[in-house]
């Protein structure tokens, strides 16, 4: 047995997804284009009870691990709004106990519900997700990590292709 099916005893199970889009959608809560995206509502205590009412939306749909909102939540996104590294910390760490506190109110509210049957699970973005601009979902990162810096006006690669110089680069980069 696997260790994930050890966790799940063989269940199916549904997990969150599309916590922005639900803080911004459903929610109304404006966090596109910001460097923290969903973990700002983490961050502002009034805010905060966003993002317990997105998580209790997924639970009540049927999810049963929740995403902590902390996709994007790295030092240097913090530090581009003026956080510390202690304040970043706090923020990160309140981002987990309201997942924890939206599982508890939602086996509060359905007591047949074990709470251990409800998983939290940390959310960690790439390394794109963290660069200006960001660059997640196309892989074109920076040196070392890639072959050269974005681009606006140019081509952007992926690939190296013969620059085996920029490839050890990288490598040695992530050693």
């Amino acid at each position: 047995m696997s260790r994930l099916q050890g966790i799940y005893h063989k269940k199916i199970n549904i997990a969150d997804g599309g916590l922005g889009s639900t803080l911004e959608d459903i929610l109304n809560f404006k966090i596109a284009h910001t460097p923290l995206w969903s973990t700002r509502a983490a961050a502002d205590d009034e805010k905060s009870q966003l993002l317990l009412q997105a998580h209790l939306l997924f639970l009540r749909a049927g999810a049963r691990t929740l995403l902590t909102s902390t996709y994007q939540a790295a030092f240097n996104t913090f530090e581009r709004v003026g956080y510390t590294r202690e304040q970043a910390l706090r923020v990160m760490s309140d981002a987990v106990s309201i997942a924890a506190r939206a599982r508890t109110v939602f086996c509060a509210e359905n007591n047949n519900t074990d709470r251990n049957e409800i998983r939290i699970v940390l959310s960690l973005g790439t390394y794109g997700s963290t660069v200006t601009p960001m660059q997640d979902f196309d892989g074109i990162f920076p040196p070392p990590y890639g072959p050269k810096a974005y681009s606006a006006t140019e081509d952007n690669t992926t690939s190296f292709g013969d620059d085996t110089e920029g490839v050890e680069r990288s490598i040695q980069a992530l050693n």
